[in-house]
């Protein structure tokens, strides 16, 4: 009996030996995973600072970034053809941080037929002016390379359609006598009868209605105002007038007398007015609709922005009914009672640091 369960017992061992064996062995000639390998990243050359039209590329102008193979593109100038850039030149402005490719450089620049700025217009590119004010120009913190957006704001008439002049019309009285034509007739005279304006008839409630008035405007039609965004990350070319003296025709400043006094330096810049003039780089397309624009009394508005961002943003036009859905601006309401003296317009205060001009006896 004893020699039957040291039997069993041997026999249980010998097959979890051989179990545990055969599992072992399965494990080592299964095949093992294979890493899927990661893609080495390439280095690509950009411009390390801004390069100026027919800068020679230096050493020193450029760096490298890394990018995955696949976002590569075969105009791109990898690590290996470091040679094929160093000595080229600059076709046109180069920003800090572009990816360098074959179309922006060439051996040698072409030569400029005009003012070296026109080498910062892009091609396809037009560079075109329009008037500035100290608080257009965000109190002319926008200076040459700034990137700006441009609002433009207008009045809108209500206008007859076949005269397109001013409505209301005025009204004329047509005369019974007249001249008389050859079969007879009566032709009326056409006069004005001064300065009416047509109007509209309205019930008067305080008699029950039965009395009417003929209701004529008080003064012209009100104009109505609108603003727009009418252009995104637009590049300024020059805040203000570009120098004369680029400009082989232009007459030259007279030299100075020896022995004369100059005047202060601090004293010479508060002598140069400030800018009333900006130039920025924009499609022909909207060289064309600016310049309608200023010849139909548009005002344009500069919003500074950053340099690097080139998003766009979808907005609305600001008008009257806009600004008191939009921002929940309440119309006041007619009350029996007023605030004293009597406002007509909006002043601001005056502050003791205010310069007061007073005008020459």
């Amino acid at each position: 009996m004893r020699r039957g369960r040291i039997f069993l017992f041997l026999i249980l061992i010998l097959v979890v030996a051989g179990c545990l064996v055969l599992y072992l062995m399965r494990g080592m000639l299964a095949p093992q995973p294979t890493a899927t390998p990661t893609p080495a990243f390439v280095k690509v050359f950009i411009a390390q600072q801004n390069i100026p039209y027919g800068a020679p590329i230096t050493e020193e102008l450029l760096g490298t970034i890394e990018i995955p193979p696949d976002r590569v593109l075969a105009t791109y100038f990898t690590e290996s053809e470091k040679d094929n850039l160093i000595g080229k030149i600059a076709r046109y402005p180069l920003e800090q941080g572009v990816i360098l490719t074959e179309a922006m450089v060439s051996t040698s620049a072409p030569a400029p037929t005009g003012p070296t700025f026109t080498a910062s217009i892009p091609p396809g590119m037009n560079a075109i002016s329009i008037p500035i004010s100290r608080l257009a120009a965000v109190s002319y913190g926008v200076t040459d390379n700034a990137h700006v957006n441009v609002i433009g704001c207008v009045l809108f008439k209500d206008v007859d359609a076949d005269f397109q002049s001013q409505l209301p019309n005025k009204l004329a009285t047509l005369f019974g006598s007249g001249r008389v034509t050859q079969q007879g007739e009566m032709l009326p005279t056409l006069s004005l009868s001064g300065p009416e304006f047509k109007g509209r008839i309205e019930p008067e409630p305080a008699f029950g209605n039965r009395e009417f008035y003929y209701l004529i405007p008080q003064e012209p039609q009100r104009p109505r105002a609108a603003c727009q965004m009418l252009l995104q990350d637009i590049v300024v070319l020059k805040i203000g007038n570009f120098d004369l003296l680029t400009n082989p025709s232009a007459q030259a400043a007279p030299a100075a007398t020896p022995g004369a006094q100059q005047p202060p330096a601090n004293q010479a810049q508060q002598n140069v007015p400030p800018p009333d003039v900006i130039t920025l780089i924009v499609t022909p397309q909207d060289a064309v609709s600016l310049t309608w624009m200023l010849y139909n009394n548009f005002k344009f508005t500069l919003a500074l922005r950053n340099s690097t961002d080139n998003s766009r943003t979808a907005v609305e036009a600001a008008t009257l009914q806009y600004i008191l859905s939009q921002y929940n601006f309440p119309v006041p309401a007619k009350l029996p009672f007023a605030v004293e003296p009597r406002v007509d317009q909006l002043t601001l205060p005056p502050l003791p640091n205010d310069t007061i001009t007073v005008p020459a006896q």
